[in-house]
Formats: structure tokens, C-alpha cells, sequence
């Protein structure tokens, strides 16, 4: 899919505020979609915003929705994931640096300020997702490990292995955990502290 078409699919889906599968998702949905290919392009939308954040060949892009203006552009090699906080206003990328290892960036959505750099592992991140209030992000890396860090200082809060093969992430319907979804269920884990609830 070129990035065109990927930015006229997001346009009608966060229009909508239908997922891919056709879930009506609640009022400020965030969108997100990875495509694993050589030349891998991840788009993210953000309905509270109007904003729509493309990344693919090394760079981030993110663009107002209703004119298509582009807001900023910069750097990001080889990103794999991105995910925009619930309000909107910072955007999360994992990548890779020279070095091969996987690091996290965030931004101001709004003008591209890099807010933090921290560098992860050397697993490839498939899923960012912020908790809700903007304060915590959580990965999901190619080893099935969720971590959930510090917006503030990019400090690691919790670790946890054992997510099994998770399709996606997304915040509990109370806000409280993040729920993995996969293949064989679902399986939540609180954000305050990475326990596993039933």
C-alpha cells in the first residue's frame, strides 16, 4: 500500500471511528497500523487532534487531517511502531539507532519537539500504547515482553514476559490496564504496576 492510499484509508477510518475489523470505537479513537514489509510504513491517527502520523524511509510525518498540511517532519530510522496519547497531543516511535538497538521517541505532536529518547533492547518493538492520562507508555516487543515506562523520564516501571503472540494493545474500557489481544484471548495487565488481572 503506498502512502497515498494508506493516508486516504486513515482519513476515512478516523472519520468514521471504525477499526479495520469494523468495531465502532469510542469518540477520540487512535488508529494504528504497521505494515511489516522491507519498506515498512506505520501510519497512527488521532481523532482529538486531526492529526495523522505517517513514518516510513527513516522519516515521521505527521499531517492535519482536514487540510493535509504537513506539521512537521524529522527522523526516525527504521520504525516499527507508533501511538499517539489518548488527548492527543504527544506521539510515541520505536525504531532502531546506528548501534541496531530499538529506541523509543517522544514528541510533541503539535510542532515535533523530541521530548525523550530512551533506548529499549535489541527486540523489535510491534505495539506502543499510552494509559490514558498521558503519564506511562507501554511496549510490546518482538519476544512477547510488555514495558511499560515514565513519559516523564523514560524510566522502566515494570516488565513483564509471558504476553503470548498479542495482535494488539489497547486501554481497558475503565482505563486501568492494557489489554492484549491475541490469538488464544485476552490477558490485562494494570498499568500501575504490570499485575496480571483475572
Amino acid at each position: 500500500m503506498n502512502l497515498k492510499l494508506t493516508f486516504l484509508c486513515l482519513i476515512s477510518i478516523a472519520a468514521t471511528g471504525l477499526s479495520q475489523a469494523g468495531d465502532t470505537r469510542p469518540a477520540g479513537a487512535v488508529v494504528t497500523e504497521c505494515q511489516e514489509t522491507n519498506n515498512s510504513v506505520c501510519t497512527a491517527a488521532s481523532a482529538d487532534t486531526d492529526f495523522v502520523a505517517i513514518a516510513g524511509q527513516g522519516r515521521v510525518t505527521v499531517r492535519r487531517i482536514s487540510d493535509q498540511r504537513v506539521l512537521w517532519r524529522s527522523y526516525h530510522c527504521s520504525v516499527s511502531a507508533l501511538a499517539f496519547s489518548a488527548d492527543g497531543n504527544n506521539l510515541a516511535s520505536a525504531g532502531r539507532d546506528r548501534a541496531g538497538l530499538t529506541t523509543i521517541r517522544l514528541w510533541n505532536a503539535h510542532d515535533g519537539a523530541k521530548q525523550l529518547t530512551f533506548t529499549n533492547r535489541q527486540q523489535r518493538i510491534r505495539s506502543l500504547l499510552f494509559e490514558k492520562t498521558g503519564r506511562m507508555l507501554v511496549s510490546y516487543d518482538a519476544a512477547g515482553v510488555l514495558e511499560c515506562r515514565s513519559v516523564s523520564d523514560g524510566s522502566l516501571l515494570w516488565s513483564r514476559g509471558g504476553a503470548g503472540a498479542v495482535q494488539s494493545l489497547s486501554r481497558s474500557s475503565d482505563g486501568v490496564a492494557v489489554v492484549c489481544q491475541s490469538s488464544g484471548g485476552t490477558k490485562s495487565f494494570r498499568f500501575a504496576d504490570g499485575h496480571l488481572l483475572p
